[in-house]
C-alpha cells in the first residue's frame, strides 16, 4: 500500500493513498505542535487538495509531527 505526496500548500500535504485509505484516494496530512505536544492531523480530501470532513481519520498521530508517522499508522509506505 502506498501513499504519494501530490501536493504541498501552507503546510498541508496532499497524499494519494493506493488503495484508498477507508474509502479516501487523497488525504491530507498537517504536522503541528499543540498544547499537548508534536501531532499529526489527517483528514479525507479531494483530489485538488481540499478538506472533505472536518474530522479526523484515525491515522492521526500524538507525538511526533512527522507525516511519515501517520503514513505507517495507516498501513501504508511513501511512494517517491
Amino acid at each position: 500500500m502506498k501513499a504519494k505526496q501530490i501536493r504541498e500548500r501552507d503546510g498541508y500535504t496532499t497524499f494519494k493513498m493506493t488503495p484508498p485509505y477507508m474509502g479516501n484516494e487523497y488525504v491530507i496530512m498537517y504536522g503541528a505542535t499543540t498544547i499537548k505536544g508534536p501531532m499529526v492531523f489527517t483528514w479525507p480530501a479531494d483530489e485538488t487538495g481540499h478538506i472533505k470532513d472536518i474530522f479526523e481519520l484515525p491515522c492521526s498521530v500524538e507525538g511526533t509531527d512527522k507525516l511519515t508517522a501517520a503514513i505507517a499508522k495507516a498501513g501504508y509506505s511513501l511512494e517517491f
